[in-house]
């Protein structure tokens, strides 16, 4: 007998299979993730805490007896990301320009501050350099810092956002007008001023939101 070859080939994987295998993969991982971390919820944003910063308890903020998950500089960068990016979305309606040229040096003069203020900490960490540093490095000047910094990098990635993922967009800047900026800023300025509250009530959900702010950064980025 001559045997007969079938011409008909095995259907490749549908897309939906591949995403299904792609959900439980990551739930996979996250699931061991969740199992390995140590427990509660404020053990898990430690776990992310690990990953990104230092934590040096003299660099950090304390919820009780225990430091913040993220140094103060860290709390304060991904707490401004996420109430900057949330302003941008809700205010920016697919307007994905670049700030005016005033905006933009604000900008620069912020990460000057931050970039001045961590180095003069870093600065001040190692004996024999104190004639170095020019002032008494604070974790009321780490959170600020790191707010307005926070704030800066939501400005890029936003408009850089909307330029790859919206079909229609607008080349107008996501924000305009003295409102929506002192909006803005005035939003950085109070979430500041919460941290600095020492209420529990505030700080333990504002702990869960910096690492959760740290998450959005790295997914927008894509950091990972």
């Amino acid at each position: 007998m001559v045997e007969v070859q079938s011409n008909k080939r095995k259907a490749p994987i549908s897309s939906q299979a591949r995403k299904l295998f792609l959900v439980g993969l990551i739930l996979i991982l996250f699931i061991f993730w969740l199992l390995n971390t140590p427990p509660g919820l404020l053990g898990k944003t430690d776990a992310v805490g690990y990953a990104v910063c230092h934590r040096i308890s003299s660099h950090s903020f304390y919820f009780a007896d225990r430091p913040f998950s993220l140094c103060a500089r860290c709390t304060g960068q991904y707490l401004g990301f996420l109430w900057g990016f949330w302003v941008h979305f809700f205010l920016g309606k697919r307007r994905s320009g670049f700030p005016p040229r005033i905006i933009i040096l604000g900008m620069i003069l912020v990460f000057l501050f931050y970039l001045g203020d961590g180095l003069n900490s870093v600065i001040h960490l190692y004996p024999g350099l104190e004639q170095w540093y020019l002032y008494e490095p604070s974790n009321n000047l780490r959170l600020f810092s790191g707010l307005g910094m926070g704030i800066v990098i939501s400005m890029i990635l936003y408009p850089l956002m909307g330029q790859t993922l919206w079909c229609e967009l607008y080349q107008s800047p996501p924000l305009k007008g003295i409102q929506e900026w002192g909006f803005l800023i005035g939003g950085g300025v109070l979430t500041g001023i919460l941290v600095l509250s020492g209420n529990p009530l505030l700080l333990y959900p504002l702990i869960l939101l910096s690492t959760a702010g740290y998450r959005v950064d790295t997914a927008l980025s894509g950091e990972e």
